[in-house]
C-alpha cells in the first residue's frame, strides 16, 4: 500500500463496493478527531514506558532496523503491560477465543473507520456450481467461514487508520520501526484470511467431487475464482468422461427425420425437401474428391483423450448416427478427436477439413440478430426452442456415406446422419427448416431461427406460451426432438452467466497480457455476439481487431503468444468496467429526430442543422488528410457547432458511402486513422447522450452542405504571422486570447470568434427532408411557411424573400410556391443518379402524407406499381422534363401534366399515354386529382381518333429456325448451362405461354414432374390477380416425345440437375452464368429469349415491335385445331375478349363462308 504524504488528506470514506458514501457531518469529523487524539496520547505514553524500562535494565536504546520491538525480554517476547496501558485498552484482559461482538456493535467499529478506496474487504461469492450442490449444513458452514473473512477484513480497516495518524504525527526516526510492527500485523491477518479462503476451497471442491483434493503443502495454497473454475470443471468432467461402463442409455435418433416422412408431406410440396427427408442428403461436390481403400487411423494424443474418443463414438453408434462398415469399398477418411467445452465437457470433432476442399458450400443467409430486432416490438415476451443434437436428425445419402468415415481402433466406421463438420450442413439445415419457419409466420407467429436456435416472440405471455407450445407440437409432429434443459419457455433476459464468464475472461486476459491471436479473436468474436444488445461494442473492439489482423499471416500465428499493446488493454479495461453498465440496452435503434447534411470538399467543410448552415475551412495538415477522413471530420465539427444538441437520436447524411461506415460501424479495421477518429466522434457523442446513424445520400440531393464547403467567405479570416507573433509575445509579455479567430487562424489556445458576415442565413425548410413525422418537424414546417417540402437539392439555391405564409392548395398556386425550389439543376443526370432521384421523390411524397420511416420503406420495397418496370421508363422520362422545366414533380398541376404527355406523344404511341399518367401521377402529393379528370380523358380520346388505324391482324411467325438452334443443344449434363439455360427458356415459354416474368419468378422448390412425365411449374403470377389479391398459378407441360431433343420437360429436368447448379439460391430454375450463386433476373432470360427468337425473325423486321411469345404460341396452337378456351386457360387469360384484344394474330376460319351465302351453293339451293 502506498503511503500517503504528510499532507496528504484522509483516505475519503468509499463502501465495500467501492462507491463513494456521503459527506461526513461536522460532528462526525470532531468525533473522529478526538479519537485520533486519543489514540496519539496512547502512543507517546507507551513510548515513555518503553524508554523508561530501557533505562532501569541498563539495554541500549539503539535497536536494529530489522529488529520488531525493543522490549527487553528475550528470547520468550513475553511481556507485562503496565496499569497505564490496561487502562486505556481494557481489552488486554479479555480472553482471546471467547469474546464475541454483535453485529451492531461490530458495524459500528467498521463504521468509525473509512476504508482504503478500490480495497475490496466483502469476502468471494461460493462458486455457483458448489453452491446448488451443498446441503444445509455444508451452507452453514461455508457461510460462517464467509463470515469470519468478513470479519478479518474489517480488522485492517482500524489497523489502516491507525498507520495513518501515526505516519502523520511521529518523527521519522521512528518510522521504520513502528511500521515494521504494523507490517507484520498485516501480514498475519492476510494470511488467516487466506488460510479460511483454502479451507472454502477445499470444501467445493469436495462437495463436487469427493475424490478431489487440493495439494497440501507448508505453504497456504491459495486459488482465484477463474483458477478455482478451470481446475474443478476440467477434474470433473474428466473423472466423470473416463469411468469404463457400458454406453449409456438415450434415445436413438440417428436420422428420425427419416420416419416422419407422411409429416413432412403434409408440411410442404417440395420435392427437394421431400427427397432429403425420405433418401437423405446427397452431397454435391465441385469436383470428385479421390477415394482410397486405406483410410488415416485416429490416434488420440493421451491415455485420456482415447477414453474419451471411446465412450463419444459409442454415443454415436448408440444414436444410430454411425454405422459401421461391413464390406470393403473405396471411400474417403478422415480422423476424429475430442475438445473441452466451457462449461467442462467434450466435444467430438470429426475433422473434414480435407473433404471441404472439395465442396463448394453454397452462399446464405442466416436469420441473424439484425433480424430479429427487425420483427421485435416494444413490450414483447420472449421464449427459446432448443433442438437436441439437430444435425443428426437428418439423413445422409447412401451413395454419399462413404465420403464421410473414419477409422477406429480397426475398425471403419461412416456418418449415416449429417455430422457437424461438414461445411454444407448449415445451408442444408436452414433450407431444411424455411417450411416449418414458413408455417408458423402463417399462423401470425413471429419466430427467428438459427440452426438449432429457434426464437418466438409475442405480444401477451398467453400468447407467448401458446404459440411456444404450438412450436414445439409441430416440431416434434415433424420428427424433432426438443432439448427441454436448454429451451427457455419462459420470458428470460440476457443470461448472467454468460456475463460472468464474459467478464472472467477479459480479466483473465488483463492478468496476463501476452496473450496469443487465436484466443484475443476468440474473445472478440464473443463480444461482438453482444454487438447488438451491448452498445457501443464495436467501437470498443477495434484495437482487438487489428491485433489479430496484423499477426495473422499464416496458419502457425493464430498461436503464438505476444504482448498485446495498449490500446487492446484500453478496451478490454473499458468492457471490465462497463459490461455490466451496459447490459440490459435496448437493442432497437431509436428513430431520430434531427437530421444533420454534411460534406467536405477540398477547400473546407459544410453542414446543416434544423435549417442552420455551418461551415470552416481545413489546415494545412487537414487538407492533406484523405477525403474520407475529411468526411468524417465534417461530421464532428458539425456536432460540435451545435452543442445543445443533446440526450436526443441524429441521423446523418452524407454522400460518403466510407464516413457512413464507419460511423454505423462504430469504427474498422482498415484503416486506423479513421477508426480512431469514428472513435472520437462517437465518445463526443457519449458524453452528450446522443445516437448516431448514418445514411447515404447522392450528392445531387445533399447540395446545400456542398455548397457551404465549397463556397467559403474568408473575408474577416485574419492571421498574424507566426513569426510576427512570435516577436510580439517576446516585447509585450504572453498574450491570453486571440480576438477574431477560428480553429484554423488561432495562434493561442483561448480565442474569441464573432461572425461579423453571416452570409449563410437560416435556410427555410424546403431545403431539407424529414424522415419521420414529429412535433419539432411540424413546427419548424410552419415557422417557414413550407409544408411541401421538397428533397431535391437546390445548387446555389438563395431565398429571394421571405416566408411564404400559408400555403394554398390549388394547383396554380402551390406550383409557383414551389417550382423556385428547383431553379439551378444540373443540364444532365446519368442514369444512376437519376433513378436515386426517383427513388427520393417518392420518398418524399410519403413523408408528406406522414407516413411513418418503416411504413415508407416497405411501400418502396413492396409496392409493385411503384417498381414496374413500364412505369419506371416512363417516372424518370418526367424526372428528366421536370429538370429542364424547373418543376416540382411532388406538386405539379394538370396543365404541367398535359403540357408532358402532349410532349411525349410524338415518341410513344396513343395507348401508352395513358399508362404514362398512371405512372407519373404516383409521384404527386394528391394523384386523385389526375385520375378521373374529364378534360384529360377528352383529349386521350382526340388523340385515339387522331391516330392512325392499327391492323388486327398480325403477322405470323415461322419459328422453324429456333427449332433447328435447340436441337443443336443436347438435353443433358454435357451441355454447357448457357445453351441449355436459353434452350430451356425458349421450350418453357412456348410450351406455357409464359412471360419472361413468369420464367423468372418459377419455384423450383414447388415444381415436380409427375409419374406421367407431365411437367408442373408452380408460378407466383407476376400480373395476374384475382379479387385484387396476386395468385399462384400451377403450369402443366406435357412431354414431347416425337422428339426428345425438344422436349420441354427433359429440358427442364437437365437444367434442374446440372452440375453447375448446384449452389443455385433456394428456389430459383435459372441462374446467372456467370455467378451460379445467383438467380437469373427478368431482363436476362428476357435477353436469352430475345436470342434464340430472333434466328426466326427477318431483319427487315425487327424494326417494328417484336411479337410477344404468349401471342406467337398460342396462334400456332389454334392453328393446330386447340379449342379457344383450352389456349385462355392454359395461358391464364382473364377472358377472351383480352385474348383477342391483345394477343390474338391470325383470324382465319377454316370454313368455306361464301360458298355458303352465294347463289348455286347447296345450302342456297336447299333454301
Amino acid at each position: 500500500m502506498d503511503q500517503p504524504s504528510h499532507n496528504s488528506p484522509p483516505p475519503n470514506p468509499m463502501s465495500e463496493d467501492g462507491s463513494q458514501h456521503a459527506s461526513p457531518s461536522t460532528l462526525d469529523i470532531q468525533a473522529m478527531a478526538q479519537q485520533l487524539q486519543q489514540q496519539q496520547i496512547l502512543l507517546q505514553q507507551l513510548l515513555q514506558q518503553q524508554q523508561h524500562q530501557q533505562q532501569s535494565t541498563g539495554l541500549s536504546s539503539s535497536v536494529p532496523g530489522s529488529q520488531l520491538h525493543d522490549l527487553p525480554s528475550r528470547p520468550s517476547y513475553e511481556w507485562q503491560p503496565d496499569e497505564h496501558l490496561t487502562a486505556r485498552m481494557p481489552t488486554l484482559s479479555l480472553p482471546l477465543f471467547d469474546s464475541t461482538l454483535s453485529n451492531d456493535e461490530k458495524q459500528v467499529i467498521f463504521d468509525r473507520y473509512p476504508p482504503v478506496s478500490r480495497l475490496r474487504y466483502a469476502p468471494p461469492e461460493t462458486l455457483p456450481i458448489a453452491d446448488q450442490r451443498f446441503n444445509k449444513s455444508q451452507k452453514l458452514q461455508d457461510q460462517t467461514l464467509r463470515q469470519i473473512q468478513y470479519g478479518l477484513s474489517g480488522v485492517l480497516r482500524p489497523l489502516d487508520v491507525l498507520g495513518y495518524v501515526l505516519h502523520q504525527s511521529l518523527p521519522q526516526d521512528q518510522l521504520d520501526r513502528v511500521f515494521a510492527i504494523l507490517h507484520d500485523l498485516r501480514l498475519l491477518v492476510l494470511h488467516n484470511c487466506g488460510m479460511v479462503n483454502s479451507a472454502r476451497n477445499q470444501l467445493a471442491l469436495r462437495v463436487v467431487n469427493p475424490e478431489y483434493k487440493m495439494p497440501s503443502t507448508d505453504k497456504t495454497y491459495t486459488m482465484d475464482l477463474t483458477t478455482f473454475k478451470d481446475t474443478l470443471s476440467h477434474h470433473n468432467a474428466l473423472q466423470k468422461a473416463i469411468k469404463e461402463a457400458n454406453p449409456r442409455g438415450g434415445t436413438r435418433y440417428g436420422g428420425r427425420l427419416h420416419h416422419f416422412h407422411r409429416a413432412w408431406l403434409r408440411l410442404t410440396n417440395s420435392n427437394w425437401v421431400h427427397s432429403v427427408i425420405k433418401d437423405g442428403f446427397k452431397i454435391h461436390f465441385a469436383r470428385q474428391p479421390p477415394t482410397s481403400m486405406h483410410h488415416p487411423y485416429t490416434q488420440p494424443p493421451s491415455q485420456e483423450q482415447r477414453k474419451l474418443l471411446r465412450q463419444e463414438i459409442a454415443d454415436l453408434l448408440l444414436k444410430k448416427a454411425i454405422e459401421p462398415v461391413t464390406s470393403p469399398s473405396p471411400g474417403f477418411g478422415s480422423t476424429m478427436f475430442v475438445i473441452p467445452k466451457r462449461n467442462g465437457g467434450f466435444r467430438p470433432v470429426f475433422n473434414l477439413r480435407k473433404l471441404n476442399q472439395f465442396i463448394n458450400a453454397p452462399h446464405f443467409k442466416m436469420e441473424t440478430l439484425q433480424h430479429v430486432v427487425k420483427l421485435l416490438q416494444p413490450g414483447d415476451f420472449l421464449t427459446s426452442v432448443d433442438l437436441q443434437d439437430a444435425f443428426l436428425h437428418i439423413l445422409v445419402h447412401r451413395t454419399s456415406r462413404k465420403y464421410l468415415r473414419f477409422r477406429w481402433q480397426n475398425q471403419l466406421f461412416q456418418f449415416k446422419t449429417t455430422p457437424f463438420g461438414l461445411s454444407v450442413v448449415p445451408w442444408l439445415f436452414t433450407r431444411l427448416t424455411q417450411p416449418i419457419l414458413k408455417w408458423a409466420r402463417s399462423q401470425g407467429i413471429r419466430v427467428s431461427a438459427y440452426l438449432d436456435d429457434w426464437l418466438i416472440m409475442a405480444r401477451t405471455e398467453e400468447e407467448a406460451r401458446d404459440h411456444t407450445n404450438q412450436m414445439i407440437s409441430l416440431l416434434q409432429h415433424l420428427g424433432w426432438l426438443v432439448n427441454f434443459k436448454k429451451s427457455h419457455l419462459q420470458p428470460t433476459q440476457l443470461p448472467g452467466t454468460k456475463l460472468r464468464d464474459l467478464r472472467r475472461s477479459i480479466k483473465q486476459i488483463l492478468m496476463h497480457p501476452s496473450q496469443s491471436a487465436r484466443k484475443i479473436h476468440s474473445l472478440t468474436m464473443r463480444i461482438k455476439a453482444a454487438t447488438m444488445a451491448i452498445f457501443p461494442a464495436a467501437m470498443y473492439t477495434q484495437g482487438l481487431m487489428r491485433f489479430k489482423n496484423h499477426y495473422v499471416r499464416h496458419p502457425q500465428d493464430w498461436d503464438q503468444v505476444r504482448p498485446l499493446p495498449q490500446e487492446c488493454i484500453d478496451e478490454l479495461t473499458w468492457w471490465n468496467l462497463n459490461l455490466e453498465k451496459w447490459n440490459g440496452r435496448s437493442i432497437m435503434k431509436p428513430t431520430p429526430s434531427s437530421r444533420v447534411f454534411v460534406d467536405a470538399s477540398n477547400l473546407g467543410w459544410g453542414g446543416v442543422v434544423q435549417g442552420q448552415v455551418v461551415q470552416g475551412t481545413w489546415t494545412q495538415a487537414e487538407a492533406q488528410q484523405s477525403i474520407n477522413w475529411r468526411e468524417l471530420k465534417a461530421v464532428q465539427l458539425t456536432l460540435q457547432s451545435f452543442p445543445t444538441l443533446c440526450h436526443t437520436s441524429i441521423l446523418i447524411r452524407s454522400d460518403n458511402t466510407t464516413a457512413v461506415s464507419y460511423i454505423n460501424k462504430q469504427g474498422g479495421t482498415r484503416s486506423e486513422t479513421l477508426s480512431k477518429l469514428a472513435t472520437t466522434i462517437w465518445e463526443m457523442c457519449l458524453q452528450r447522450h446522443l445516437h448516431l446513424q448514418a445514411q447515404h445520400i447522392p450528392g445531387i440531393l445533399n447540395s446545400i452542405a456542398d455548397q457551404a464547403s465549397r463556397q467559403i467567405f474568408a473575408k474577416n479570416q485574419w492571421q498574424l504571422l507566426p513569426a510576427t507573433f512570435h516577436q510580439l509575445q517576446q516585447a509585450w509579455g504572453v498574450h491570453d486570447v486571440d480576438l477574431f479567430a477560428d480553429r484554423t487562424t488561432a495562434l493561442l489556445p483561448k480565442r474569441l470568434h464573432v461572425d461579423m458576415e453571416s452570409v449563410q442565413e437560416t435556410t427555410h425548410s424546403p431545403t431539407l427532408e424529414s424522415d419521420s413525422p414529429s412535433i419539432a418537424e411540424g413546427q419548424e414546417r410552419e415557422s417557414h411557411g413550407h409544408s411541401h417540402s421538397t428533397l431535391v437539392a437546390e445548387c446555389d439555391m438563395v431565398p429571394t424573400s421571405q416566408a411564404d405564409g400559408n400555403t394554398s392548395s390549388n394547383h396554380s398556386q402551390s406550383e409557383n410556391t414551389h417550382s423556385c425550389h428547383i431553379i439551378s439543376y444540373p443540364q444532365s443526370m446519368d442514369k444512376p443518379t437519376l433513378e436515386a432521384f426517383r427513388v427520393e421523390c417518392l420518398r418524399r411524397k410519403f413523408r408528406f402524407l406522414e407516413y411513418h420511416d418503416n411504413t415508407v420503406n416497405h411501400l418502396l420495397a413492396t409496392n409493385r406499381s411503384l417498381n414496374a418496370r413500364s412505369y419506371r421508363k416512363f417516372q424518370l422520362e418526367f424526372l428528366s422534363w421536370c429538370i429542364t422545366q424547373q418543376v416540382d414533380p411532388n406538386h405539379f398541376t394538370m396543365a404541367t401534366l398535359i403540357n408532358f404527355l402532349s410532349t411525349m406523344r410524338s415518341r410513344y404511341s396513343v395507348n401508352s399515354l395513358p399508362l404514362m399518367r398512371t405512372a407519373i401521377i404516383h409521384f404527386h402529393v394528391q394523384p386523385s386529382l389526375f385520375q378521373h379528370d374529364s378534360q384529360l380523358e377528352q383529349l386521350f380520346n382526340i388523340w385515339r381518333e387522331e391516330a392512325p388505324p392499327v391492323p388486327i391482324e398480325r403477322p405470323p411467325v415461322d419459328l422453324t429456325p429456333s427449332f433447328a438452334f435447340c436441337r443443336t443443344i443436347e438435353s443433358s449434363a454435357h451441355s454447357s448451362l448457357y445453351n441449355l439455360a436459353h434452350k430451356t427458356v425458349f421450350l418453357l415459354a412456348i410450351t406455357g405461354f409464359l412471360r419472361p416474368s413468369d420464367l423468372h419468378r418459377i419455384n423450383l422448390q414447388d415444381s415436380f414432374v409427375d409419374g406421367s412425365r407431365c411437367l408442373h411449374l408452380s408460378v407466383v403470377a407476376p400480373k395476374e390477380k384475382r379479387n385484387g389479391r396476386r395468385i399462384v398459378k400451377v403450369v402443366r407441360i406435357k412431354p414431347y416425345p416425337q422428339d426428345a431433343t425438344l422436349c420441354p420437360v427433359t429440358a427442364f429436368e437437365a437444367l434442374r440437375d446440372h452440375p453447375n447448379t448446384v449452389h443455385r439460391p433456394p428456389g430459383a430454375l435459372f441462374i446467372s452464368t456467370t455467378n451460379a450463386r445467383v438467380a437469373a433476373s427478368c431482363d436476362t432470360i428476357s435477353r436469352w429469349l430475345r436470342n434464340v427468337v430472333s434466328r426466326s425473325i427477318n431483319s427487315s423486321s425487327s424494326a417494328s415491335r417484336r411479337p410477344a411469345m404468349r401471342s406467337v404460341a398460342s396462334d400456332l396452337a389454334l392453328q393446330h385445331g386447340i379449342p379457344l378456351d383450352d389456349v385462355i386457360t392454359h395461358g391464364n387469360w382473364a377472358s377472351s375478349m383480352m385474348f383477342d384484344n391483345h394477343y390474338r394474330r391470325s383470324r382465319h376460319i377454316s370454313s368455306d363462308i361464301t360458298s355458303s351465302v352465294l347463289p348455286g351453293s347447296s345450302s342456297s339451293s336447299s333454301a
